[in-house]
């Protein structure tokens, strides 16, 4: 099945009025369609929040080019990186980029070496030794290198002005619509122990490959 196949079925959902819901409809759209868990909460999640900024009126200012979240430390699930590392098998891009996603392992490696220690005190350190550093997929010109495919923590950021500081930001908003809210626990939680969230920054999860 072709993914304007798998699309047509999505489009044919109605809304969720619960978190319930939801999860029955990605569960349905992976099953019948033959997708993983993650792929079929992007597709559900992506659909439900194009028709709701139509009905709505809203005009995000989200584009290629807009780059200001995505220089961030991004992170993703085991399920999510997987979805990543197909796409960039399929398409070439670890042979073809091989320099940059070299370089970037090193950076990253020599980073964790150095501050292993902080961040098992810390994790949430991280986040500020790389505000405003780009992310690993983040191509010269701002567009993203695995868009398709981005995490869904990506997915769910949206803004209806060009964003230009972290905090306060009139406009941006985390979690639109409930179910971006949803697919993200759903991601998250997706075969996790005991409800435990576990994320892992996309330049670690780049580190685990050999070239």
């Amino acid at each position: 099945m072709n993914i304007s196949e798998v699309q047509a079925r999505v489009a044919a959902l109605k809304e969720p009025e619960s978190e319930e819901e939801f999860c029955c409809q990605v569960g349905v759209v992976s099953r019948i369609n033959g997708v993983s868990l993650v792929k079929a909460a992007y597709l559900v999640c992506d659909l439900l929040t194009e028709r709701a900024l139509a009905r709505d009126g809203v005009q995000l200012a989200c584009g290629k080019g807009c780059s200001f979240c995505c220089h961030q430390m991004v992170t993703c699930t085991k399920g999510e990186w997987e979805e990543i590392h197909s796409y960039l098998l399929s398409r070439g891009m670890l042979r073809k980029q091989k320099l940059r996603f070299l370089r970037a392992k090193a950076v990253w490696l020599a980073y964790f070496a150095c501050n292993q220690a902080a961040l098992e005190q810390d994790p949430f350190r991280i986040i500020q030794d790389h505000l405003n550093a780009p992310c690993v997929f983040l191509n010269g010109d701002g567009s993203c290198a695995v868009y398709p495919v981005r995490p869904i923590d990506c997915r769910t950021m949206t803004s209806t002005v060009r964003c230009t500081q972290w905090e306060g930001q009139e406009g941006a908003s985390r979690c639109r619509y409930p179910w971006m809210a949803w697919a993200t626990n759903l991601i998250t939680l997706n075969g996790q122990p005991s409800g435990k969230v576990s994320v892992t920054p996309l330049p670690h999860w780049l580190a685990t490959l050999k070239f």
